[in-house]
């Protein structure tokens, strides 16, 4: 990890830990919380930023280019390239480098700018992942041990499966998600998919979680 992203990971820890000992005596979390959602989007950020690569406005026609990654800062497969074509010539396009039968897709160009927009988003969002989810972890451990600190064992053991679920099934949606995504608009979508699909299987593992342990304990 970059250096200074590390210097802010650890302020950004401090500050959510801060708040998280201030809010230590509320018990009762909802069914869809804040904290679900973020855990589900980060894990599904993370992921993204691990297989794919964005980069924006590569050439005056072309708005946003996805790569596939083979490993960390291996990311020199074109998988998809979004162009705004040549105006009389050609319309604007989704460039997709393998997986289907017709690998040139026309669009409007309104859908080539929106999907520069989002393709600039999720580049911002991928760089940012791991210091979000560095942030994320401390924030549940924190959260966990300070319950044992109090010694509140069983509510502890409770929030560790419940959080653990939450990663767990941010990452199996987040798998989904991409696939479904790709299917919808290939490359920028499959960042997109990704995300959300990581936001619903965050909360949807979270609640699964919750209700495991209740059972168990």
């Amino acid at each position: 990890m970059n250096p200074k992203y590390f210097l802010f990971a650890v302020i950004l820890s401090v500050i959510l830990l801060t708040i998280n000992a201030e809010a230590n005596t509320q018990r009762d979390e909802p069914l869809v919380s804040t904290k679900k959602i973020v855990t589900g989007g980060v894990v599904g950020a993370l992921q993204n930023a691990a297989k794919y690569s964005v980069k924006t406005v590569t050439d005056p026609t072309n708005i946003v280019t996805v790569f596939s990654c083979t490993s960390i800062n291996r990311c020199s497969n074109v998988l998809t390239s979004v162009d705004l074509g040549i105006a009389g010539k050609v319309a604007p396009h989704v460039k997709v480098t393998a997986g289907v039968k017709n690998n040139v897709i026309p669009i409007s160009k309104g859908v080539a700018l929106h999907a520069g927009v989002a393709g600039t988003a999720m580049k911002t969002l991928s760089k940012a992942a791991p210091v979000l989810m560095f942030a994320s972890v401390a924030y549940d451990v924190s959260d966990v041990l300070g319950d044992v600190w109090n010694g509140e064992t069983k509510l502890a053991k409770q929030k560790f499966v419940a959080k653990a679920s939450s990663y767990a099934g941010g990452s199996y949606g987040a798998t989904y998600g991409a696939i479904y995504g790709t299917m919808a608009f290939p490359g920028v979508g499959t960042l997109l998919g990704g995300l959300f699909g990581g936001v619903v299987g965050g909360v949807v593992g979270g609640i699964g979680g919750e209700a495991l342990i209740e059972l168990l304990l």
